[in-house]
């Protein structure tokens, strides 16, 4: 999930890099534009990005994985990122399937021949199976 918010108010954007700097001890990295820097929160529970003011993007972004707020303290950390957050958006929700099958066998066809791919993991599994362009609006992963 992909949540894009404007700052609370003025000053929640370094509220915002105290609290990840000083509470959860978390250095931030560039990242490609239009945002500015980024933080990985601990866990692999998601990663918080930062634009400038004068940027034409919402300053703050948010993607996470809401799967992951069972593990101690993750949800605390969602809430208190989200409380900094004015009007949010949500941007991009990716829904997931699990299959008792191994995808790898299979062979997927699309009968209106719409392009599709396919992401292995380290061990050579399907990890993810797209149908459709990347930018329709009917693309299925």
């Amino acid at each position: 999930m992909a949540i894009v918010a404007d700052p609370l108010n003025s000053d929640s954007v370094e509220r915002l890099e105290r609290y990840f700097q000083e509470e959860l001890l978390l250095g931030r990295s560039m990242t490609a534009f239009p945002y500015r820097y980024m933080y990985k929160l601990p866990f692999q529970a998601g990663v918080i990005m930062l634009a400038d003011r004068n940027d034409k993007v919402r300053q703050l972004r948010f993607e996470f994985n809401p799967k992951r707020a069972n593990r101690d303290g993750v949800k605390a950390t969602y809430k208190r990122v989200l409380s900094f957050m004015k009007y949010p958006e949500i941007k991009r929700l990716d829904l997931a399937f699990d299959y008792a099958e191994n995808l790898s066998d299979m062979r997927w066809l699309d009968s209106k021949s719409r392009p599709y791919n396919v992401h292995y993991t380290g061990k050579g599994c399907v990890q993810t199976h797209y149908v459709g362009g990347k930018y329709s609006k009917i693309r299925i992963s």
